[in-house]
């Protein structure tokens, strides 16, 4: 269930986004994710962390988008863009732990799609709207 927090500017439509009810939504996620598959099939922690910093992120890539031009009816939420040096910085881990991580919370449907802009460059990540709060 998505709630809508919406502050309405000369049409166009401002989205506020609530971390911590995100992170509720992730958590109830990962638990019915895990639930029937096998130790070697479910989210971790590292899963769990990852995904919860790509919310952050997002969070905070939302905030600035509208407040430069708000939403227009039937647009569709703006994509987070990051790279795999950036998100292995913050969790202290290799590029090559990221790439395993994102593979596993796309498979589990945390990452809905990802488009790439180049072998070494950033790239945009769509998240599932079921674990965005707005």
């Amino acid at each position: 269930m998505i709630t809508m927090n919406a502050i309405q500017v000369q049409n166009s439509t401002t989205y506020l986004m609530k971390w911590a009810k995100s992170k509720k939504l992730l958590d109830n996620f990962v638990e019915q994710y895990n639930g029937p598959r096998p130790l070697g099939e479910q989210l971790r922690s590292a899963h769990r962390k990852l995904a919860e910093y790509l919310l952050y992120i997002y969070s905070l890539r939302l905030r600035k988008a509208m407040s430069y031009e708000g939403l227009r009816e039937g647009q569709e939420l703006p994509t987070l863009r990051t790279n795999n040096e950036q998100l292995a910085g913050e969790m202290g881990c290799s590029v090559r732990t990221i790439q395993n991580l994102r593979e596993r919370l796309k498979m589990a449907g945390v990452i809905k799609k990802e488009v790439w802009h180049g072998s070494n460059s950033s790239y945009e990540v769509s998240l599932n709207i079921d674990l965005i709060h707005l």
